[in-house]
Protein backbone atom coordinates (compact mmCIF):
# COMPACT_ATOMS: atom_id res chain seq x y z
CA UNK A 1 0.00 0.00 0.00
CA UNK A 2 1.36 3.04 -1.12
CA UNK A 3 1.70 5.80 1.58
CA UNK A 4 0.71 9.52 0.99
CA UNK A 5 3.62 11.95 2.93
CA UNK A 6 2.53 15.31 4.15
CA UNK A 7 3.75 16.34 0.90
CA UNK A 8 1.52 14.66 -1.06
CA UNK A 9 -1.74 15.18 1.19
CA UNK A 10 -1.20 18.91 0.65
CA UNK A 11 -1.55 18.64 -3.00
CA UNK A 12 -4.78 16.36 -2.61
CA UNK A 13 -5.96 19.37 -0.44
CA UNK A 14 -5.03 21.63 -2.71
CA UNK A 15 -6.28 19.64 -6.17
CA UNK A 16 -9.81 19.68 -4.00
CA UNK A 17 -9.83 23.09 -3.11
CA UNK A 18 -9.24 23.96 -6.65
CA UNK A 19 -11.96 21.57 -8.16
CA UNK A 20 -14.23 22.94 -5.68
CA UNK A 21 -13.28 26.46 -6.71
CA UNK A 22 -13.57 25.77 -10.17
CA UNK A 23 -17.29 24.70 -9.64
CA UNK A 24 -18.18 27.43 -7.32
CA UNK A 25 -16.90 30.24 -9.87
CA UNK A 26 -19.08 28.17 -12.37
CA UNK A 27 -22.20 28.11 -10.38
CA UNK A 28 -21.91 32.03 -9.50
CA UNK A 29 -21.37 32.29 -13.30
CA UNK A 30 -24.65 30.71 -14.24
CA UNK A 31 -26.62 32.13 -11.52
CA UNK A 32 -25.21 36.08 -12.84
CA UNK A 33 -26.58 34.59 -16.09
CA UNK A 34 -29.79 33.54 -15.33
CA UNK A 35 -29.99 37.13 -13.57
CA UNK A 36 -29.46 39.20 -16.44
CA UNK A 37 -31.05 36.95 -19.04
CA UNK A 38 -34.14 37.63 -17.01
CA UNK A 39 -33.04 41.53 -16.55
CA UNK A 40 -33.34 41.60 -20.65
CA UNK A 41 -36.56 39.43 -20.81
CA UNK A 42 -38.14 41.98 -18.17
CA UNK A 43 -36.51 45.28 -19.97
CA UNK A 44 -37.91 43.53 -23.80
CA UNK A 45 -41.49 43.23 -21.97
CA UNK A 46 -41.28 46.97 -20.73
CA UNK A 47 -40.68 48.02 -24.20
CA UNK A 48 -43.40 46.29 -25.27
CA UNK A 49 -45.49 47.87 -22.99
CA UNK A 50 -44.58 51.13 -23.89
CA UNK A 51 -45.18 50.50 -27.36
CA UNK A 52 -48.55 49.57 -27.10
CA UNK A 53 -50.71 52.10 -28.32
CA UNK A 54 -48.57 53.60 -30.33
CA UNK A 55 -49.20 54.76 -34.81
CA UNK A 56 -47.41 53.01 -37.05
CA UNK A 57 -45.31 51.44 -34.79
CA UNK A 58 -43.49 54.72 -33.88
CA UNK A 59 -42.90 55.67 -30.68
CA UNK A 60 -44.54 58.57 -28.57
CA UNK A 61 -42.09 60.22 -27.46
CA UNK A 62 -40.20 57.31 -25.60
CA UNK A 63 -36.73 57.61 -27.52
CA UNK A 64 -37.08 61.42 -25.68
CA UNK A 65 -35.83 61.15 -22.17
CA UNK A 66 -34.64 63.62 -19.83
CA UNK A 67 -31.67 62.93 -18.20
CA UNK A 68 -28.86 62.13 -21.34
CA UNK A 69 -26.89 58.87 -20.21
CA UNK A 70 -23.23 58.70 -20.89
CA UNK A 71 -22.62 57.97 -24.44
CA UNK A 72 -20.03 58.37 -27.07
CA UNK A 73 -21.41 61.41 -28.98
CA UNK A 74 -23.35 64.38 -27.37
CA UNK A 75 -24.31 67.04 -29.41
CA UNK A 76 -27.06 70.12 -28.65
CA UNK A 77 -29.38 70.57 -31.22
CA UNK A 78 -31.67 73.48 -31.18
CA UNK A 79 -35.31 73.32 -32.67
CA UNK A 80 -37.46 76.48 -33.65
CA UNK A 81 -41.18 76.69 -34.46
CA UNK A 82 -43.09 77.44 -37.54
CA UNK A 83 -47.02 77.64 -36.17
CA UNK A 84 -48.28 79.28 -39.29
CA UNK A 85 -51.19 81.46 -38.21
CA UNK A 86 -50.87 80.54 -34.49
CA UNK A 87 -47.74 82.18 -34.16
CA UNK A 88 -49.71 85.13 -33.55
CA UNK A 89 -50.22 86.12 -29.72
CA UNK A 90 -53.04 87.62 -29.87
CA UNK A 91 -53.40 88.27 -25.86
CA UNK A 92 -49.98 90.23 -26.25
CA UNK A 93 -50.39 91.29 -29.90
CA UNK A 94 -47.47 90.32 -30.83
CA UNK A 95 -45.70 87.09 -32.89
CA UNK A 96 -44.17 84.48 -31.80
CA UNK A 97 -41.96 81.46 -32.35
CA UNK A 98 -40.76 78.99 -29.56
CA UNK A 99 -36.98 77.39 -29.32
CA UNK A 100 -36.63 74.02 -27.93
CA UNK A 101 -33.16 72.91 -26.81
CA UNK A 102 -31.87 69.09 -26.23
CA UNK A 103 -28.82 66.56 -27.02
CA UNK A 104 -28.52 63.67 -29.46
CA UNK A 105 -26.58 61.02 -27.99
CA UNK A 106 -24.72 57.96 -28.60
CA UNK A 107 -22.91 56.24 -31.70
CA UNK A 108 -23.18 53.89 -34.67
CA UNK A 109 -22.47 50.26 -32.65
CA UNK A 110 -24.62 51.84 -29.43
CA UNK A 111 -27.50 53.47 -31.11
CA UNK A 112 -28.68 57.36 -30.93
CA UNK A 113 -31.38 58.85 -28.28
CA UNK A 114 -32.79 62.59 -28.31
CA UNK A 115 -32.80 64.03 -25.02
CA UNK A 116 -34.89 66.77 -24.92
CA UNK A 117 -34.39 70.01 -21.99
CA UNK A 118 -37.07 69.81 -19.70
CA UNK A 119 -39.38 72.84 -20.45
CA UNK A 120 -42.70 73.63 -18.97
CA UNK A 121 -45.15 75.94 -20.80
CA UNK A 122 -44.40 78.80 -19.20
CA UNK A 123 -40.81 78.53 -19.13
CA UNK A 124 -40.35 77.97 -22.90
CA UNK A 125 -37.76 80.34 -24.31
CA UNK A 126 -39.77 82.53 -26.53
CA UNK A 127 -38.68 84.75 -29.99
CA UNK A 128 -40.92 87.73 -30.42
CA UNK A 129 -41.58 89.89 -33.15
CA UNK A 130 -43.69 93.09 -33.92
CA UNK A 131 -43.16 92.64 -38.43
CA UNK A 132 -45.20 90.95 -39.88
CA UNK A 133 -46.53 90.49 -43.44
CA UNK A 134 -50.58 90.10 -44.15
CA UNK A 135 -50.83 89.82 -39.78
CA UNK A 136 -48.69 86.88 -40.12
CA UNK A 137 -44.74 86.77 -38.90
CA UNK A 138 -42.22 84.65 -36.82
CA UNK A 139 -43.33 81.51 -39.33
CA UNK A 140 -39.51 80.21 -38.41
CA UNK A 141 -38.50 77.51 -41.20
CA UNK A 142 -35.16 76.66 -40.72
CA UNK A 143 -31.33 77.33 -38.96
CA UNK A 144 -27.87 77.55 -40.91
CA UNK A 145 -24.40 78.83 -39.94
CA UNK A 146 -23.31 81.35 -41.82
CA UNK A 147 -20.79 84.74 -41.91
CA UNK A 148 -20.36 84.32 -38.21
CA UNK A 149 -23.71 84.25 -37.24
CA UNK A 150 -26.52 81.82 -36.88
CA UNK A 151 -29.50 82.58 -39.05
CA UNK A 152 -33.09 81.75 -39.06
CA UNK A 153 -35.24 82.43 -41.82
CA UNK A 154 -39.33 83.70 -41.59
CA UNK A 155 -40.91 82.21 -44.22
CA UNK A 156 -43.72 84.94 -44.36
CA UNK A 157 -41.73 87.94 -44.03
CA UNK A 158 -38.67 87.10 -45.85
CA UNK A 159 -36.32 88.05 -43.35
CA UNK A 160 -33.36 86.49 -42.12
CA UNK A 161 -32.93 86.50 -38.63
CA UNK A 162 -29.54 86.69 -36.49
CA UNK A 163 -30.10 84.47 -33.55
CA UNK A 164 -28.23 85.86 -30.25
CA UNK A 165 -27.98 84.37 -27.09
CA UNK A 166 -27.08 81.14 -27.69
CA UNK A 167 -24.45 80.65 -25.00
CA UNK A 168 -26.34 82.09 -21.95
CA UNK A 169 -29.83 80.55 -23.66
CA UNK A 170 -31.41 84.30 -23.39
CA UNK A 171 -32.17 84.02 -26.89
CA UNK A 172 -33.28 87.28 -29.00
CA UNK A 173 -33.56 88.27 -32.69
CA UNK A 174 -31.49 90.87 -34.78
CA UNK A 175 -33.00 91.25 -38.82
CA UNK A 176 -30.07 90.78 -40.87
CA UNK A 177 -31.43 90.65 -44.50
CA UNK A 178 -34.70 90.77 -46.14
CA UNK A 179 -35.61 89.09 -49.27
CA UNK A 180 -38.06 89.75 -52.20
CA UNK A 181 -39.83 87.60 -54.51
CA UNK A 182 -37.99 86.86 -58.29
CA UNK A 183 -34.90 89.08 -59.21
CA UNK A 184 -35.39 90.83 -56.24
CA UNK A 185 -37.17 93.80 -57.27
CA UNK A 186 -40.84 92.49 -56.50
CA UNK A 187 -42.59 94.26 -53.45
CA UNK A 188 -43.82 90.67 -52.15
CA UNK A 189 -41.41 88.17 -49.52
CA UNK A 190 -39.64 85.94 -50.26
CA UNK A 191 -40.77 82.84 -48.95
CA UNK A 192 -37.80 81.14 -46.91
CA UNK A 193 -37.83 77.16 -46.59
CA UNK A 194 -34.73 75.96 -47.24
CA UNK A 195 -31.08 77.18 -46.09
CA UNK A 196 -27.76 75.54 -46.76
CA UNK A 197 -24.26 77.03 -47.33
CA UNK A 198 -21.92 75.81 -50.69
CA UNK A 199 -18.82 77.47 -52.02
CA UNK A 200 -18.75 80.09 -49.09
CA UNK A 201 -22.31 81.47 -49.95
CA UNK A 202 -25.59 80.80 -48.32
CA UNK A 203 -27.97 79.25 -50.62
CA UNK A 204 -31.64 79.91 -49.55
CA UNK A 205 -34.62 78.46 -51.35
CA UNK A 206 -38.25 78.48 -51.37
CA UNK A 207 -40.49 75.34 -51.65
CA UNK A 208 -39.62 75.17 -55.64
CA UNK A 209 -43.73 74.57 -57.12
CA UNK A 210 -45.13 77.00 -58.51
CA UNK A 211 -48.35 79.01 -57.41
CA UNK A 212 -51.51 77.54 -59.44
CA UNK A 213 -54.96 79.15 -59.78
CA UNK A 214 -56.61 77.47 -56.99
CA UNK A 215 -59.81 76.49 -59.26
CA UNK A 216 -57.80 75.03 -62.21
CA UNK A 217 -53.80 73.36 -60.73
CA UNK A 218 -52.88 72.99 -64.77
CA UNK A 219 -53.03 77.19 -65.23
CA UNK A 220 -49.66 78.40 -63.97
CA UNK A 221 -49.73 82.13 -61.99
CA UNK A 222 -46.64 82.61 -60.58
CA UNK A 223 -42.79 80.87 -60.29
CA UNK A 224 -41.65 83.10 -57.37
CA UNK A 225 -41.16 79.42 -55.02
CA UNK A 226 -38.40 78.16 -58.37
CA UNK A 227 -36.13 81.03 -57.69
CA UNK A 228 -33.11 81.04 -54.95
CA UNK A 229 -30.93 83.48 -53.51
CA UNK A 230 -27.32 83.41 -53.18
CA UNK A 231 -25.70 85.31 -50.01
CA UNK A 232 -22.17 86.21 -49.49
CA UNK A 233 -20.83 86.84 -46.35
CA UNK A 234 -21.17 91.11 -46.66
CA UNK A 235 -25.01 90.53 -47.43
CA UNK A 236 -24.84 91.01 -50.97
CA UNK A 237 -27.92 88.75 -53.03
CA UNK A 238 -27.56 87.18 -56.22
CA UNK A 239 -31.11 86.10 -57.28
CA UNK A 240 -30.94 82.96 -59.44
CA UNK A 241 -33.87 80.88 -61.25
CA UNK A 242 -34.03 77.71 -60.94
CA UNK A 243 -37.03 76.82 -62.53
CA UNK A 244 -34.61 74.02 -64.73
CA UNK A 245 -33.58 72.59 -61.85
CA UNK A 246 -36.32 72.08 -59.51
CA UNK A 247 -38.32 70.85 -63.04
CA UNK A 248 -34.78 68.33 -63.38
CA UNK A 249 -35.13 67.03 -59.71
CA UNK A 250 -39.50 66.82 -59.83
CA UNK A 251 -39.03 64.92 -63.58
CA UNK A 252 -36.14 62.55 -61.67
CA UNK A 253 -38.74 62.14 -58.80
CA UNK A 254 -41.71 60.20 -61.52
CA UNK A 255 -43.81 63.02 -61.56
CA UNK A 256 -44.21 66.06 -64.08
CA UNK A 257 -46.10 69.46 -63.71
CA UNK A 258 -49.18 69.85 -62.84
CA UNK A 259 -47.69 67.07 -59.99
CA UNK A 260 -45.55 68.24 -58.00
CA UNK A 261 -42.57 68.12 -55.32
CA UNK A 262 -42.36 71.05 -52.72
CA UNK A 263 -38.50 71.05 -50.48
CA UNK A 264 -38.05 72.48 -46.84
CA UNK A 265 -35.04 70.25 -46.67
CA UNK A 266 -32.16 70.68 -49.02
CA UNK A 267 -28.12 69.95 -48.08
CA UNK A 268 -24.94 71.06 -50.09
CA UNK A 269 -22.73 68.23 -49.65
CA UNK A 270 -19.23 68.91 -49.96
CA UNK A 271 -18.02 65.78 -49.69
CA UNK A 272 -19.77 64.25 -52.30
CA UNK A 273 -19.91 67.35 -54.19
CA UNK A 274 -23.58 66.91 -54.32
CA UNK A 275 -27.26 68.13 -53.69
CA UNK A 276 -29.07 66.06 -51.32
CA UNK A 277 -32.99 66.93 -51.18
CA UNK A 278 -35.44 65.52 -48.66
CA UNK A 279 -38.79 66.82 -50.24
CA UNK A 280 -41.59 67.35 -47.49
CA UNK A 281 -44.28 66.58 -50.42
CA UNK A 282 -44.73 64.04 -53.66
CA UNK A 283 -47.48 64.26 -56.07
CA UNK A 284 -48.68 63.11 -59.80
CA UNK A 285 -51.57 65.25 -59.45
CA UNK A 286 -52.09 68.73 -59.06
CA UNK A 287 -52.44 71.11 -56.43
CA UNK A 288 -55.24 71.11 -53.82
CA UNK A 289 -54.52 72.83 -50.37
CA UNK A 290 -56.15 70.03 -48.53
CA UNK A 291 -55.49 66.57 -50.02
CA UNK A 292 -51.63 68.14 -50.35
CA UNK A 293 -51.20 68.00 -46.43
CA UNK A 294 -51.58 64.33 -47.28
CA UNK A 295 -48.84 64.17 -49.46
CA UNK A 296 -45.77 63.60 -47.44
CA UNK A 297 -42.84 61.51 -48.80
CA UNK A 298 -39.82 59.58 -47.24
CA UNK A 299 -37.34 59.55 -50.19
CA UNK A 300 -34.51 61.52 -50.25
CA UNK A 301 -32.63 62.35 -53.83
CA UNK A 302 -28.67 62.89 -54.52
CA UNK A 303 -28.36 65.01 -57.18
CA UNK A 304 -25.04 65.80 -59.35
CA UNK A 305 -23.73 69.72 -58.54
CA UNK A 306 -24.89 70.92 -61.94
CA UNK A 307 -28.48 69.22 -61.79
CA UNK A 308 -27.43 66.57 -65.02
CA UNK A 309 -28.53 63.55 -62.80
CA UNK A 310 -29.76 61.76 -59.85
CA UNK A 311 -26.77 59.93 -58.47
CA UNK A 312 -29.22 58.13 -55.99
CA UNK A 313 -32.69 57.65 -55.06
CA UNK A 314 -33.17 57.11 -51.40
CA UNK A 315 -36.13 55.36 -50.19
CA UNK A 316 -36.16 55.30 -46.22
CA UNK A 317 -39.11 52.93 -46.10
CA UNK A 318 -38.66 52.06 -42.03
CA UNK A 319 -40.08 55.51 -41.61
CA UNK A 320 -43.25 55.73 -40.29
CA UNK A 321 -45.93 56.88 -43.34
CA UNK A 322 -49.42 58.09 -42.33
CA UNK A 323 -48.89 60.35 -45.91
CA UNK A 324 -49.34 63.54 -43.45
CA UNK A 325 -45.62 63.70 -42.22
CA UNK A 326 -42.84 65.11 -44.83
CA UNK A 327 -39.05 66.36 -44.07
CA UNK A 328 -39.13 69.86 -42.65
CA UNK A 329 -34.96 70.01 -41.53
CA UNK A 330 -32.29 67.57 -41.79
CA UNK A 331 -28.89 68.37 -40.92
CA UNK A 332 -25.75 66.00 -41.14
CA UNK A 333 -24.75 64.58 -37.82
CA UNK A 334 -21.25 65.98 -36.67
CA UNK A 335 -18.47 63.49 -36.91
CA UNK A 336 -19.73 61.13 -39.30
CA UNK A 337 -18.46 61.85 -42.66
CA UNK A 338 -21.88 63.05 -43.89
CA UNK A 339 -23.47 59.52 -43.92
CA UNK A 340 -25.77 60.13 -41.05
CA UNK A 341 -28.03 62.59 -40.57
CA UNK A 342 -30.63 64.08 -38.12
CA UNK A 343 -34.31 64.20 -39.56
CA UNK A 344 -36.93 66.21 -38.35
CA UNK A 345 -40.42 65.63 -40.21
CA UNK A 346 -43.82 67.18 -39.70
CA UNK A 347 -47.38 66.80 -39.84
CA UNK A 348 -49.45 70.26 -40.78
CA UNK A 349 -52.99 69.32 -40.93
CA UNK A 350 -55.01 72.68 -40.67
CA UNK A 351 -58.59 71.44 -41.25
CA UNK A 352 -57.73 68.95 -38.33
CA UNK A 353 -55.70 71.55 -35.93
CA UNK A 354 -53.66 68.19 -36.53
CA UNK A 355 -49.50 69.31 -35.83
CA UNK A 356 -46.99 67.45 -34.71
CA UNK A 357 -43.20 66.63 -35.13
CA UNK A 358 -40.76 63.88 -35.46
CA UNK A 359 -36.82 63.31 -34.92
CA UNK A 360 -35.01 60.72 -36.75
CA UNK A 361 -31.33 59.01 -37.53
CA UNK A 362 -30.98 58.24 -40.82
CA UNK A 363 -28.04 56.62 -42.64
CA UNK A 364 -27.49 57.40 -46.40
CA UNK A 365 -25.56 54.55 -47.08
CA UNK A 366 -28.07 52.22 -46.84
CA UNK A 367 -31.58 54.23 -46.65
CA UNK A 368 -32.15 52.79 -43.40
CA UNK A 369 -33.45 54.37 -40.32
CA UNK A 370 -30.67 54.04 -37.24
CA UNK A 371 -33.21 55.98 -34.73
CA UNK A 372 -36.94 55.11 -35.45
CA UNK A 373 -38.86 58.24 -34.86
CA UNK A 374 -40.36 59.74 -32.17
CA UNK A 375 -42.62 62.69 -31.20
CA UNK A 376 -41.38 66.02 -29.79
CA UNK A 377 -43.57 67.58 -27.05
CA UNK A 378 -45.49 69.33 -26.70
CA UNK A 379 -47.27 67.24 -29.57
CA UNK A 380 -49.24 70.25 -31.17
CA UNK A 381 -46.60 72.22 -31.96
CA UNK A 382 -44.68 72.32 -35.47
CA UNK A 383 -41.24 72.70 -35.23
CA UNK A 384 -39.52 72.90 -38.91
CA UNK A 385 -36.02 74.52 -37.98
CA UNK A 386 -33.28 72.51 -36.71
CA UNK A 387 -29.45 72.56 -35.76
CA UNK A 388 -26.46 71.23 -33.87
CA UNK A 389 -25.24 74.23 -31.84
CA UNK A 390 -21.26 75.08 -32.53
CA UNK A 391 -19.00 76.06 -29.21
CA UNK A 392 -19.44 79.42 -30.41
CA UNK A 393 -21.50 81.08 -33.55
CA UNK A 394 -18.10 82.32 -35.14
CA UNK A 395 -18.41 80.16 -38.84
Amino acid sequence: MKRVGARDQRQVSRSRWFRFTVFGIFLAVTLVSMSLFEAVDEAKDEDIKEGLGSRDGRSAGSEIEEKPALKSLSMKILMVTDMDERSYDEANRRWIAKIQTGNLTGSEEEGFKVFLEPQGEEDLNVLVSDVAVDKRGMELSEFEYFAGKLLTGDDHTGILYELNGVETGEYSLKKWLELKDLDGTAPSAFKIEWMTVKDGKLIVGSHGRETTDPQDSSKVKGKERMWVKEVDEDGNVTHVDWTDRYDKIREAAGTSFPGYLMHEAVLWDEQRRAWLFFPRRFSETGYDGDDNELKGWNHALIVSEGFDKVLEDLDFKDLSSGGAEGFSSVKFIPGTDNRLVLALRSVERNSLADFKTFLSVLDLRKAKVILPESAVPPLDDKYEGLVFLRASTAD
